[in-house]
């Protein structure tokens, strides 16, 4: 026997496919596991299906127990149906299937990451088979049986009642699309600024999102609601709606929630109330006076930062872009290291250096679809420089970005 020192026995351990055994309808191990009287509900449901619905919901329960009672998955078990929900205090998730042999109705609270941890471990194609009693949770799948401890789920949140809630279709990938676009211009973890701005603001068609150096708007004709996204709902939300397939997603919004509703999942987030800055008036007007257009191409562009960035300072990020005779040198450079490259472009300016963050500039161009790069460029003002402005005619997608001086790059003047 070979024995590998270096192997890292838990991670191999989870990574190992589970065996294949002969499909049951139902464990024979169940009756002498489960109690002789039923005090909760009762259900059985396909190992797959159950899955599905944990690993969507589960993306919304809180990584920290500040209110224990949001580590739980709430179930809904109706005659023909089960809805799994989960909650924080900023968001909740509901996922239902109609795939369920129903028992016993009721609703009950799981250990969110107990039970999804259960349910992983048991064998492709088993049925599960779920009972409540006085002591706790029986789950039963094949000869795999496991019980645990459920709390009395006691102040766990009601959702929203949507009988009477208007909603308002767009299609799926439109709205993913504007919003991938824009995020990256949402403040990071030390962002120190304005609170109002944690958010991305949608009215009049335009998603918008800064951090005070970076703005970035894209559009959806046609789209008529006004929302405010807030930063945190952000992933979850691109994580569920790329999670479908449907063409068309719709929104509405209750007291306190805009929902978006999707195949078999409703998903509330917060409404923020708080009024959004004029970031258009501090930000964008700025750059929309520049008429200095720069033509290059994205690729070589993204190309020539990659190779870089490695010589650029841990702390600003900083990288120059020289622009001369129709070719960019974009350069790095921190205490003891340097690197630069040479690409092509169209440049009928003067000979000019612009100083950027690469990673601004990268995420930039991570959110442009065109082949070829637009960017224009204004003249400086005594003590502040123009801002960089990116134009994508084929999305109306705009953005711009500040640039820094020109020490920040290892350059002096």
């Amino acid at each position: 026997m070979t024995v590998l020192d270096d192997v890292d026995i838990l991670k191999w351990l989870d990574q190992e496919e589970a065996a294949r055994p002969r499909l049951e309808v139902r464990s024979a191990n169940t009756n002498t596991l489960t109690s002789d009287t039923v005090t909760g509900t009762c259900f059985e449901i396909q190992r797959e299906v159950l899955l599905s619905l944990l690993e969507k919901a589960i993306g919304v329960v809180p990584t920290r127990d500040m209110i224990p009672v949001y580590t739980n998955f709430q179930f809904r078990v109706a005659e023909d149906q089960l809805q799994v929900v989960a909650s924080s205090q900023e968001m909740s998730i509901v996922v239902s299937t109609t795939q369920i042999q129903t028992k016993v109705t009721g609703v009950e609270v799981f250990p969110a990451r107990t039970l999804l941890a259960i349910i992983k471990e048991t064998s492709v194609g088993t049925s599960v088979y779920i009972e409540v009693t006085a002591s706790g949770a029986v789950i039963v799948a094949g000869s795999f049986s496991a019980e645990i401890r459920m709390s009395s789920g006691k102040g766990f949140p009601t959702t929203a009642n949507l009988k009477d809630v208007v909603f308002h279709q767009v299609n799926r990938i439109k709205f993913i699309d504007a919003i991938t676009t824009v995020k990256y211009a949402l403040p990071g973890k030390d962002y120190s600024g304005q609170d109002t701005m944690r958010m991305i603001n949608i009215k009049g068609g335009k998603f918008t999102a800064c951090d005070g150096s970076r703005f970035q708007q894209t559009r959806i004709e046609d789209f008529k609601l006004s929302l405010k996204l807030p930063t945190f709902s952000i992933n979850s939300l691109l994580k569920i709606l790329s999670s479908s397939d449907q063409e068309m997603l719709e929104i509405g919004e209750v007291k306190g929630s805009i929902v978006f509703r999707l195949d078999n999942t409703i998903f509330y987030m917060n409404k923020l109330d708080d009024p959004y800055p004029n970031v258009e008036q501090l930000w964008l007007r700025p750059a929309l006076s520049n008429d200095q257009e720069l033509r290059v191409n994205r690729q070589q562009l993204i190309t020539a930062i990659k190779q870089v960035k490695i010589a650029a300072d841990s702390d600003s990020n900083a990288i120059a872009m020289l622009l001369e005779d129709n070719q960019i040198k974009v350069v790095a450079k921190d205490t003891n290291n340097s690197a630069s490259a040479i690409i092509p472009c169209v440049w009928d300016g003067k000979p000019r250096t612009i100083v950027v963050n690469y990673t601004h500039l990268a995420e930039m161009l991570k959110a442009y679809n065109q082949s070829e790069c637009q960017i224009f460029l204004g003249e400086d003002a005594k003590g502040r420089k123009a801002p960089i402005l990116l134009k994508d005619s084929e999305t109306q997608a705009i953005a711009t970005i500040s640039q820094m001086v020109a020490y920040r790059a290892g350059l002096t003047g």
